[in-house]
């Protein structure tokens, strides 16, 4: 495929072919060719390249939105029904069973305000967004909910000196916090393990855990929401990797290159 200059000096994009001309002899006579104008295909494939990063783009919008709503609207109302519960309990003196009542209303509710902030947090990574990639990283492991008492850690290899572009942050943040959910909800084990990895030529992030595993290859991709990790990782021009067996554990890794990082990494 070569870029050629149309009649109207436009950049174009065509499809050359040629194959040699020869005598009955084998004298050669010259080039035999066809030259296809296929700007349109290309431009075509393009936007379906594209298509799969704008709907990402636009699920990251929406959930950014939802999670604000949640914290800042239904959070709140939450809050200001829980206040409302204590004021009425203080009332019931003498009343013991309806003290009681208002009691585990209040609970309830408290529960509720911490649903409604972890939910949030999952939806809009906020320190991502102020803090950068490792320090949502820890932060994730810090907060994950494991009321089996699954031990959850970070560690971290290198440090950045540059800023990591927010849509790859963004997708290795997702891929983790994926991966640990799967994690959390099926491997069995008793630690997780997130390892971000820096080097001149770019990041990546290891979510390893010792539970119960699986065979890769007998695995839907949808299942285990493998297919979106993949698809976030392919949209960044990264790559995903599924390291697992039956009793040996996973391992999820999603690396990416940033080459803009190593002419001006000190």
């Amino acid at each position: 495929m070569h870029p050629g200059l149309s009649h109207r000096a436009s950049c174009e994009k065509t499809l050359h072919n040629g194959v040699p001309a020869s005598t009955p002899d084998g004298a050669f006579l010259g080039y035999l060719g066809s030259c296809i104008d296929i700007t349109h295909r290309h431009e075509a494939e393009e936007k379906l390249r594209r298509i799969p990063r704008l709907l990402i783009n636009a699920q990251e919008a929406e959930r950014n939105r939802i999670g604000q709503e949640l914290h800042d609207d239904l959070g709140q109302r939450v809050v200001a029904l829980s206040i409302g519960i204590s004021h009425l309990a203080q009332q019931m003196d003498g009343n013991d069973k309806l003290a009681a009542d208002c009691a585990n209303l209040q609970q309830q509710a408290s529960a509720v305000i911490t649903d409604i902030a972890r939910l949030s947090r999952q939806l809009r990574p906020v320190t991502l967004q102020r803090l950068g990639l490792p320090a949502a990283l820890q932060s994730l492991c810090a907060k994950s909910a494991n009321p089996d008492g699954v031990v959850v850690t970070f560690s971290q290899y290198g440090e950045l000196k540059r800023v990591v572009p927010w849509i790859v942050s963004i997708a290795l943040y997702r891929v983790a916090q994926e991966a640990l959910r799967n994690a959390l909800a099926h491997s069995g084990t008793d630690r997780i393990n997130i390892d971000l990895h820096i080097d001149r030529t770019g990041l990546a992030v290891m979510i390893t855990d010792r539970g119960c595993g699986f065979a890769v290859e007998h695995t839907t991709t949808t299942g285990l929401g493998l297919s979106g990790m993949a698809e976030r990782m392919e949209n960044i021009g990264g790559i995903l990797k599924i390291d697992s067996s039956p009793g040996a554990g996973v391992t999820v890794t999603a690396s990416v290159s940033i080459p803009e990082w190593e002419p001006s990494w000190t």
